[in-house]
């Protein structure tokens, strides 16, 4: 809606008689301000209306306003034919005297006579005057009072409770704050006047019973509001925030009037910045507004309470108790933190409590199903020790049978190398380590890392094992462990032989040869048949030359060197 536009009351169709509504009009004394009188008093000899059609029974309040307005309309316009307006009173006439100094006695008769029609005459005719080219009546006014003149007619017109009259006097508001006022260059002295006098009563009228007159007279506070010339007053803001006078409670439709006012001028003002609201203010009014009895002032006292929380944060915390147990018990400061919460993009307390409860109910039903898993391991484990203890009794049987021809062998155990099944009556601790370092057929010493380990599991050594492994590639023809330097010319050579469905050919790592499966095999291959072997040639050496053994021996015992040794089973290496 624009600043001069406003709606209009539709006209209504007067089928009543002149005579009969003159008639049925009581008197009244010219010092009461309201318009009762001009509401026709329906007797039993004289009808309301002048034809046949059946009268209405009024079966709300909505329908007795609505009534009651159009009987008055008809009322008045039937006495504004007829009548002329009343002389003013005493008190009236000192009350209007700045104003008949610039508009004449007759124009402040129709503002103040009892008939809206002259009303709403007076109005339009000022109207005219702020709008158009002044006629007579103000062309010799000075422009500054006629400014206060229209400000103090404003004053009393704002109020009247027939909307017709209301809607004129607004646009007379509009008006001469839009148009007039900027075009006569008039200071803002004389801003601050009109604001000081027609505010106040606009801010009532937004707490209307009548649903139109309070939307009309919300738009016509903002637009005011974000006029530049009353913006720079910073009399707006300060206005709607001063608390309302009232003996008790302050009446529901006042006060959510106002707090809507400032919930729609909390952004275009903001907060805390010049011309502005201030934090302070706004929130005093919340205070008071989320403790009003009435259910509607509450909601809007809390729409306005989260959208200052959005502007200023947690200043907003500070005028309420703190958020714990004993402050949430109250349901109104537990909808308000968790509301604050909300805004803080965090889970509210009955989220969370929901959050609580899906938890333990997921964490008892994982403990039931581990449960549940334990027995059933359980039970597997039961079995497997009830098949153990029947085949353990049966080896004991066996085992003590062989145990006087086992004697000896295990006796000559810590004399034999685990590895070629060499014995040797000088091996101990020590003399072993040396014989797998240096000369058990059986065992190598890794070329990169200096570990000792059996040559049949050389190949996954370097692949799995060892610590240069990253400088190592399987070939995929071959399955053997070859340097990634060499990996594209071993590929391109295609000279490995390729293994069948993915299985890893047993190739002895020295001499390259084919070797049947099975521990003694591979002893048979690397004591006997190995040319590559190095250490079993030492050996045989060493064989024919039982001193240069000990020899050898004893210069190593001296070196103190402890080699370390890995051994994989025959399925480990096979695999």
């Amino acid at each position: 809606m624009s600043l001069t536009d406003s709606p209009v009351l539709p006209p209504i169709s007067n089928t009543t008689s002149v005579t009969q509504v003159a008639n049925t009009t009581p008197p009244v004394s010219s010092n009461v301000q309201r318009t009762s009188e001009e509401e026709p008093k329906q007797t039993s000899s004289t009808p309301h209306l002048n034809d046949d059609r059946p009268i209405a029974n009024v079966k709300s309040h909505v329908q007795f306003e609505e009534h009651t307005e159009l009987a008055t309309q008809q009322a008045g316009s039937a006495n504004a034919d007829t009548d002329q307006p009343s002389a003013l009173s005493e008190k009236d006439e000192s009350e209007a005297s700045p104003i008949i100094d610039v508009y004449g006695m007759h124009l402040v008769q129709l503002a103040y006579s009892k008939i809206w029609k002259h009303r709403q005459e007076a109005m339009e005719t000022v109207y005219s005057e702020i709008t158009i080219e002044p006629t007579k009546l103000t062309v010799e006014s000075d422009p500054r009072m006629i400014v206060k003149a229209t400000a103090l007619l404003l004053k009393r017109m704002l109020s009247d409770n027939v909307y017709t009259v209301f809607n004129e006097a607004v646009k007379v508001e509009r008006s001469l704050l839009t148009d007039y006022i900027p075009r006569k260059k008039i200071g803002k002295s004389d801003v601050s006047f009109v604001v000081d006098q027609t505010l106040p009563v606009l801010l009532t009228r937004s707490g209307d019973m009548a649903a139109r007159t309070k939307e009309i007279a919300i738009a016509t506070i903002y637009d005011i509001a974000l006029l530049k010339d009353v913006k720079a007053l910073d009399t707006v803001p300060d206005m709607l925030v001063r608390p309302i006078k009232s003996k008790g409670q302050v009446p529901w439709r006042l006060f959510k009037g106002r707090l809507d006012v400032i919930y729609k001028l909390l952004d275009p003002l903001d907060v805390d910045k010049p011309g502005s609201f201030t934090t302070d203010g706004v929130m005093q009014m919340v205070k008071k507004a989320v403790e009003h009895s009435h259910k509607e002032v509450r909601e809007v006292g809390l729409q306005l309470l989260f959208a200052m929380y959005k502007k200023v944060g947690n200043p907003v915390r500070t005028y309420f108790p703190p958020d714990d147990a004993m402050s949430r018990k109250n349901l109104l400061y537990c909808r308000i933190y968790d509301g604050l919460d909300m805004a803080d993009g965090k889970p509210t307390q009955t989220e969370k409590k929901l959050q609580a409860k899906q938890e333990k109910e997921n964490s008892e039903k994982a403990k039931k199903d581990e449960i549940a898993a334990l027995q059933a391991q359980l039970s597997a484990l039961r079995a497997v020790s009830d098949d153990l203890d029947k085949n353990k009794i049966e080896s004991n049987a066996d085992a003590s049978e062989r145990k006087d021809s086992q004697a000896p062998d295990e006796n000559n155990m810590e004399r034999m190398c685990v590895f070629c099944g060499e014995q040797n009556e000088e091996f101990d601790a020590s003399t072993l380590d040396i014989h797998y370092w240096k000369s058990c057929p059986m065992l190598k010493r890794c070329s990169h890392c200096s570990q000792v380990i059996e040559i049949g599991n050389l190949n996954e050594h370097l692949l799995t094992e060892c610590d240069k492994k990253a400088d190592f590639k399987k070939c995929p023809r071959c399955q053997e462990a070859v340097l990634k330097v060499d990996f594209d010319n071993h590929l391109k050579a295609k000279s490995c032989p390729a293994t069948r469905s993915g299985k890893t050919l047993n190739r002895c790592a020295l001499c390259k040869e084919k070797v049947p499966p099975g521990d003694e095999a591979w002893k048979k291959h690397l004591i006997h048949d190995c040319k590559a072997n190095t250490k079993r040639l030492q050996q045989q050496k060493q064989n024919a030359n039982p001193n240069e053994k000990q020899s050898s021996t004893k210069k190593a015992l001296a070196a103190n060197k402890e080699p370390t040794v890995k051994r994989r089973t025959t399925k480990q290496r096979d695999k």
